[in-house]
């Protein structure tokens, strides 16, 4: 799995079931939580691993619930791990954070106004 752009990330996270998304991301996050850590290492990288599902959630939510494909832990973990690797990080380039912003920002835009309702009711 490899991207040359950011368009290619977020194209290929909703390719997949954004409900399956969801509900991966908040099984891997409730797990980082009930860790108890004695290395700040590995505390740091639980931590990051956590930052990136979350981003993925949110790339995913205004995606298809209705696709077919979902995703499995090993394809979400292969997802944050070139996410995180990934050679135009978004912290070496302030362009790429940007984009990053705004597809999540577009993308929780979509969600709200797809279920009103449920917005209101927060």
């Amino acid at each position: 799995m490899s991207f040359n752009n950011f368009t290619e990330l977020q194209n290929s996270i909703r390719t997949y079931n954004s409900n399956s998304i969801l509900d991966i991301g908040t099984r891997i996050c409730l797990q980082i939580s009930e860790t108890q850590y004695s290395e700040p290492l590995i505390w740091l990288q639980d931590n990051a691993k956590r930052n990136y599902t979350v981003r993925i959630i949110l790339l995913a939510s205004a995606g298809n619930p209705y696709r077919r494909k979902n995703i499995n832990f090993s394809e979400f973990n292969n997802l944050i791990n070139v996410y995180f690797s990934w050679k135009q990080h978004t912290i070496a380039n302030p362009h790429i954070l940007t984009q990053e912003a705004e597809a999540i920002f577009e993308s929780i835009q979509k969600w709200e106004s797809k279920n009103v309702k449920k917005v209101r009711n927060c």
